[in-house]
């Protein structure tokens, strides 16, 4: 079980952030959003073993509800990352302190920015999945574990057949798609959602819609109420996917991985600040990514 939940509270103790771009905090070090521009010094900030995040900062340039920040001063870039935004949450994603300025203390400064940013837009509750890296960090800052999710990478190919209730979503569908999303997550993530229904496949059986997959949505989300609907999904997906990452109170999502040529190559520890939110990890079968929920 879960320690009891920090208050949201004023996040900053010992330095005085402001959450306005561009504000000096010391030593000439600021916030300043990350544009285009930038790219090429970031391929230096590259983790090893994560994916390329040149995409994933393109991405966070583009939506409104993003906000990717580099700390800088006229010389050096110390570290980046990004907050996204939802109805009344929002997520951290992507820090990354520059190697040389590591146990500095650049990345505690960078989570208070990002933290005061987001109580800024009214978001009750701060979310983030962590590295074993990152997790010292979160964890001193008041962070604490929400859940487990596992991950999967295939050892095989899986054949397909296809099944006769999946179709293509349609406008009437939508709003059964943001039910069942926030009956998952516990959050109203329909600001990401949106750009995808048009593409998304849903699970329809006897005319109510009750699973949808998001294929085109990053990691290619999957929703279901039932584990009919999530394990029919699931093998629609595992047919042009190598690996699939869903919460360990999933039971039938984990079995049918564990019995159908895949195997278990990490766990990812989503942590939570605020206010609790009512997250039922067994309707979730695949995330949507680490940088969204």
């Amino acid at each position: 079980m879960r320690g009891a939940l920090p208050k949201m509270k004023k996040i900053l103790k010992t330095l005085d952030i402001s959450v306005n771009d561009g504000e000096n905090i010391n030593m000439g070090i600021r916030f300043e959003e990350i544009t285009t521009k930038d790219f090429e010094k970031l391929s230096a900030f590259q983790p090893e073993g994560w994916n390329n995040i040149i995409p994933r900062f393109e991405q966070y340039i583009q939506f409104d509800f993003c906000h990717p920040v580099k700390m800088c001063d006229d010389n050096e870039i110390y570290g980046v990352a990004a907050a996204i935004l939802y109805e009344n949450t929002g997520w951290i994603a992507h820090v990354i302190i520059n190697e040389k300025f590591r146990t500095k203390g650049f990345g505690a400064k960078i989570l208070d920015y990002l933290c005061n940013y987001c109580k800024s837009k009214n978001c009750e509750t701060i979310l983030l999945f962590t590295t074993d890296m990152g997790y010292p960090l979160y964890k001193k800052y008041g962070f604490i574990d929400h859940a487990t999710f596992v991950q999967y990478e295939k050892t095989a190919e899986i054949a397909y057949s296809p099944n006769s209730n999946i179709r293509k979503s349609e406008p009437t569908d939508h709003q059964k798609i943001f039910e069942l999303d926030k009956m998952a997550a516990g959050e109203d993530r329909r600001n990401v959602l949106t750009p995808h229904l048009n593409s998304a496949y849903v699970y329809s059986r006897n005319d109510e819609v009750t699973g949808f997959y998001m294929k085109e949505l990053f990691e290619g989300l999957i929703i279901a109420g039932d584990e009919e609907s999530g394990l029919e999904l699931i093998k629609l997906r595992s047919s042009h996917n190598t690996k699939a990452t869903l919460p360990i109170e999933n039971t039938a999502g984990n079995n049918y991985f564990k019995e159908n040529n895949f195997k278990e190559i990490a766990k990812l520890v989503k942590m939570i600040y605020g206010n609790d939110v009512k997250f039922n990890g067994k309707y979730i079968y695949n995330r949507i990514g680490g940088s969204y929920g």
